[in-house]
């Protein structure tokens, strides 16, 4: 069971430390628990609506009770004994993923903003509209 946890709970700490500040844990690492891992979303002390996309996007892959620590806040997902690793890994996995979306979103965010602003067209989320003739429509 103890080497499992720690098996367990070194697959999420990687991911957090590796996150280049994505993702941010308020422990120490000598402190750190194998059960409960807290950590925030965006910076040290967390992003609000980053954390609240996150376990919203986490219940629909059917994973909850990722809601934090209440003197930490930020997201704490629970690995008790019977959390199987592939749950862990399933956890890891949306973690990469929402770490990778959230970081795509915002390097675009800033090309478009360059975009307006040195040219004339006109960047446009969503479904096509007339802006003018010179405009980029995403969805």
């Amino acid at each position: 069971m103890e080497k499992l946890s720690s098996i367990k709970s070194k697959m999420i700490y990687e991911i957090i430390d590796n996150s280049q500040g994505f993702y941010a844990c308020p422990v120490e690492p000598q402190n750190r628990s194998k059960m409960n891992i807290p950590f925030c979303i965006g910076n040290v002390k967390g992003d609000d609506a980053l954390e609240k996309r996150f376990p919203d996007k986490a219940l629909e892959l059917n994973m909850w009770s990722m809601k934090g620590h209440r003197s930490v806040g930020g997201i704490q997902p629970s690995l008790y004994n019977a959390v199987k690793i592939e749950h862990v890994r399933k956890l890891a996995t949306f973690m990469k993923n929402f770490w990778r979306c959230i970081s795509y979103e915002q390097i675009l965010t800033r090309i478009y903003f360059v975009i307006e602003k040195h040219t004339t067209f006109k960047v446009t989320w969503g479904w096509p509209q007339k802006v003018n003739t010179h405009s980029i429509f995403l969805k």
